[in-house]
């Protein structure tokens, strides 16, 4: 459960949810390059930086880690089924011209498929925060919006041919930086609620 803190120590903590998550995108991105494969370490890497941030919330770095990569396993395969399913159902009920448009990196299936892997990554994490319902539902909206945006970078860091690793690197950077800005609101809300709640008891003892 997310513990209360101060609004210096509450800054301090989005700062570093940013640059964990940057250096994650940053790692991932040139692991990507050497082997396409290798970007499933995602999970894992991402997992433990952000468990560095988290430790005083998240009393069990096995149990964030694992989360995460579990989180990201089942969000990649359910959305990316989403998107490649409802491509290829283009593909062979309306058009060929029209299915190929569909496996691009703007078209608006791939933010489908991305909105559906934040909301299974984000359902997992939220269990693992072990945070209260409403702030359950809340990260799992911060953790869609968050990985619709960055789905495309994950199309182009995957399967187009990238020119060179700062290439891929740059790549996973800006998918490591706005999926961290992102979801660093969603991190503020829950320690501001935590914090909410910590003051109403108070006052109620103080009562």
């Amino acid at each position: 459960m997310l513990a209360p803190m101060s609004t210096s120590s509450h800054a301090l903590l989005v700062g570093k949810w940013i640059a964990a998550s940057l250096l994650t995108g940053v790692v991932t991105g040139g692991l990507a390059h050497l082997n396409m494969y290798l970007f499933a370490c995602a999970g894992l890497i991402g997992g433990a930086l952000q468990w560095t941030v988290l430790r005083p919330s998240v009393l069990s770095a096995r149990s964030w880690i694992l989360a995460c990569a579990l989180g990201l396993l089942l969000g990649l395969l359910v959305g990316g089924g989403v998107w490649l399913g409802t491509s290829m159902t283009l593909t062979l009920m309306a058009s060929p011209v029209l299915g190929s448009a569909a496996i691009t990196a703007i078209n608006p299936l791939v933010l489908v498929g991305g909105l559906v892997a934040g909301l299974v990554v984000g359902a997992v994490q939220a269990r693992a925060l072990g945070i209260s319902r409403d702030d359950r539902r809340a990260w799992m909206g911060w953790s869609a919006g968050a990985f619709a945006l960055v789905a495309p970078y994950w199309w182009e860091t995957l399967f187009l041919v990238l020119e060179s690793p700062v290439s891929a690197v740059a790549h996973g950077a800006v998918q490591g930086l706005l999926y961290g800005a992102v979801t660093a609101g969603g991190l503020r809300r829950l320690t501001a609620n935590r914090r909410d709640d910590v003051t109403h008891d108070v006052a109620l003892v103080d009562c």
